[in-house]
């Protein structure tokens, strides 16, 4: 069981060594969406996306992006990741662990994010995920996301086989 709100901890990433810890996390997500994929007939094999993420850390580092992870002790117990696009910043892998939901952390998580977006002085903050995965999608669209047509720096839109099935989203970094 997770612990009350009050003790998860939302930190920044201080270099890539925090980056490559989240790896269990990373393959925790990758095996969510998988398993969303399925629910449509459709798996990836999400090792090139990972050996990419873990071997490229830089955009995911100040001054360009973030990484943000929750701490519950010593436990980490969910991540988002930011990385610049153009003007505009991306909103990548938020993930919680499952005995972690429930608490709120992912509402903090996405707050937090959007926060740190603008302070990267990001315009917009886009980003993608599955029809399956509803609850995160009414989560976005909470605090004011919008449905938008696949952007171009889409890892979903980019993948024909996906996009079908992808939800594609924005949210004004400006108003």
């Amino acid at each position: 069981m997770a612990a009350s709100k009050a003790d998860l901890r939302i930190l920044a990433a201080d270099g890539p060594d925090d980056i490559h810890a989240l790896r269990p996390l990373l393959i925790g997500y990758f095996e969510v969406i998988n398993t969303a994929l399925a629910s449509f007939g459709e798996t990836i094999d999400f090792t090139p996306m990972l050996n990419d993420m873990l071997g490229h850390t830089a955009r995911f580092l100040p001054p360009d992006g973030q990484t943000l992870y929750a701490v519950d002790g010593d436990r980490t117990v969910g991540m988002a990741f930011l990385k610049p696009i153009g003007p505009n910043i991306e909103l990548k892998r938020l993930f919680v662990l499952p005995e972690a939901q429930g608490t709120g952390l992912g509402g903090r998580l996405l707050n937090h994010a959007i926060s740190e977006a603008r302070a990267l002085g990001g315009a917009a903050l886009y980003l993608d995920t599955l029809q399956g995965l509803s609850t995160a999608v009414r989560m976005y669209e909470k605090v004011g996301f919008k449905h938008i047509p696949a952007y171009p720096e889409s890892e979903v839109g980019g993948n024909a086989r996906v996009a079908k099935h992808g939800v594609f989203m924005c949210l004004d970094l400006t108003a």
